[in-house]
C-alpha cells in the first residue's frame, strides 16, 4: 500500500493544524502519516477520522518528539475542555509520542483509539492536566471497542470520572486489548479500570500509584504479569505492590513531574519481555530500546533523565507504523 506523508505545524508546513490534515487527507486511500512539528503548541479537538485511508498515523517528525517530560516536544495544549476522540474510523489509527496538556480542563470521553480494525495503537503519550472538575467522562486514555494496544504512556493529574472509572479505561469489549508498560500517577479514582472483557486481554509491565480508590481494578480475567502499584492491587505473577513513588521516579512533585526511573528503582529489570512485535513495542517513552524490560513507561539507562547526566539524553523518535 502506498504511503502519503504530510506535515502539520505553523512554520510553512502542509497543514497548520492536525485537524486540517485529517480533513485534507480524508479522501486519500493510501496509508496516511501526519508528521507533527514543534513549531508552536497545537490547540484543537481531534474527532471522527475518515475510514477511507488505509490507515492513519499521527506522530512527531524526526527530532520533534518529547523526551519523556512535559514541554519538550510536540504538544497539544487545550484552551477549552475538549478531548481527543480518535474514533469512528474502521481504518487502524496510530497515535504516537505526543504530549496532551488538558490545561486544567476535562476531556469528555478521553483520548481514544477505537474502531473495528485491528492495529489501533496509542503509544508514548504524555497526558496530564485533566483535573478541572467533575463532568462526564474525564478519562485520559479510553477504548470501548476491540483491537487496541496501549503502551509506554505516562498519565498524571487526571481527575477520573466521578463514579467508578480510571485514568486508563478499557470498557467492555470482545477483546484483542493489550495495555503494557504504562505509568499512571495520581488519578482521582483509579489508575487502570477494566470492564468485562472476553477474548485476548493483556495487562503487563504497568505501574500505577496515587489513586484514591484503587490503582488496578477489573483485571482479574486478564493475562497479567509484572505490574506495580502503590497499593495492593497490581495483578499477575511477578507484580510489585506498595511501591513508594519517591523511591522509583526522578520527581513526582506537581509542576516538575519526571517519571524516568532512578538508578536504584526496584522496577528496573522487573518487567516481562514483550518482544519486538508490533513495531515500537520495545521502545520506551523517550526512544530508548528496551533491554532489561523495566516496569512502566521508561527504560532506565544512564543519562536518560532519571540517572543524571541529562546532557547525554537520547532524543530518538521511533516511527510506529501499521
Amino acid at each position: 500500500m502506498p504511503t502519503t506523508t504530510v506535515s502539520a505545524g505553523t512554520a510553512s508546513r502542509d497543514y497548520s493544524t492536525i485537524s486540517a490534515a485529517l480533513t485534507g487527507e480524508a479522501a486519500n486511500t493510501d496509508d496516511v502519516v501526519i508528521e507533527c512539528y514543534n513549531d508552536s503548541a497545537f490547540d484543537e479537538f481531534l474527532d471522527g477520522l475518515s475510514s477511507t485511508p488505509a490507515s492513519w498515523t499521527i506522530k512527531p517528525a524526526d527530532g520533534e518528539g518529547h523526551d519523556g517530560t512535559a514541554g519538550t516536544g510536540v504538544r497539544i495544549v487545550q484552551s477549552s475542555s475538549a478531548g481527543f476522540h480518535l474514533c469512528d474510523s474502521t481504518s487502524p489509527v496510530v497515535f504516537d509520542q505526543i504530549e496532551m496538556d488538558h490545561n486544567g480542563g476535562i476531556p469528555p470521553g478521553g483520548n481514544n483509539t477505537t474502531g473495528t480494525a485491528a492495529g489501533n495503537r496509542v503509544s508514548r503519550l504524555i497526558v496530564h492536566g485533566a483535573d478541572g472538575g467533575a463532568v462526564s467522562d474525564p478519562i485520559a486514555i479510553r477504548n470501548w471497542f476491540s483491537h487496541a494496544r496501549i503502551f509506554a504512556c505516562i498519565v498524571y493529574d487526571t481527575l477520573g470520572r466521578a463514579t467508578n472509572w480510571g485514568a486508563i479505561q478499557i470498557d467492555s469489549t470482545s477483546g484483542d486489548i493489550e495495555v503494557e508498560g504504562n505509568t499512571v500517577s495520581h488519578s482521582k479514582l483509579k489508575s487502570y479500570r477494566f470492564g468485562t472483557l472476553t477474548g485476548a486481554f493483556v495487562v503487563k509491565n504497568n505501574v500505577g500509584f496515587g489513586a484514591t480508590t484503587a490503582d488496578f481494578d477489573g483485571a482479574g480475567s486478564a493475562t497479567a504479569a509484572t505490574n506495580a502499584s502503590g497499593d495492593a492491587t497490581a495483578p499477575g505473577a511477578g507484580s510489585i505492590t506498595s511501591i513508594t513513588a519517591a523511591d522509583e521516579f526522578a520527581s513526582v512533585v506537581g509542576g516538575s513531574e519526571d517519571y524516568h526511573l532512578v538508578s536504584d528503582s526496584q522496577l528496573i529489570g522487573a518487567g516481562t519481555d514483550l518482544g519486538t512485535t508490533p513495531t515500537g513495542i520495545n521502545v520506551d517513552i523517550d526512544g530508548e530500546t528496551r533491554s532489561s524490560w523495566d516496569i512502566g513507561a521508561d527504560e532506565y539507562s544512564v543519562g536518560n533523565g532519571g540517572g543524571g547526566l541529562s546532557l547525554c539524553k537520547r532524543r530518538l523518535v521511533p516511527v510506529v507504523s501499521g
